[in-house]
């Protein structure tokens, strides 16, 4: 029984290399995408769904994490709060802000929280240059080095 607990505070989903001929978020997995320059992550760990960014969230890449939160959240979420860490994301532009904005949305639709976790120097600085700082939950900023 305490294999079947541990399983449940902790699933990983599958990694998929995103091409154009998969849907978005495919079963419900997530993954990464070297070619262009974005990882994404899911896992679910206790209550919390939490969604690992990293490299660059930009023009060509926002739309996949958007297509991904449509996708997750078309069915009932199950979770009080969803977690977007920013720790390894070196790069967002406005269609990146845009895309984490449609993702608050949808979440609070579903009656959960969005809460942006660890951005570092470069992102905490272009939410408090645009005024999202204030917009978001921001928890664990990283400190300039």
């Amino acid at each position: 029984m305490s294999g079947v607990a541990s399983s449940n505070k902790r699933l990983r989903f599958e990694q998929l290399r995103f091409s154009p001929s998969l849907a978005p978020c495919a079963d419900r997995s997530y993954t990464t995408t070297e070619d262009t320059g974005l990882t994404l992550r899911l896992e679910r760990v206790d209550d919390e769904l939490v969604v690992f960014l990293g490299g660059e969230m930009d023009l060509s890449t926002a739309p996949r994490l958007r297509d991904c939160f449509h996708a997750q959240l078309a069915e009932p979420l199950r979770t009080a709060r969803v977690v977007i860490d920013l720790q390894d994301l070196d790069f967002i532009d406005s269609t990146g802000l845009s895309a984490l904005l449609s993702a608050q949305d949808r979440v609070r639709d579903s009656g959960a929280e969005l809460v942006l976790r660890s951005p570092g120097a470069r992102v905490s600085r272009v939410l408090e240059m645009t005024g999202l700082d204030k917009a978001f939950t921001v928890e664990g900023q990283i400190p300039p080095t």
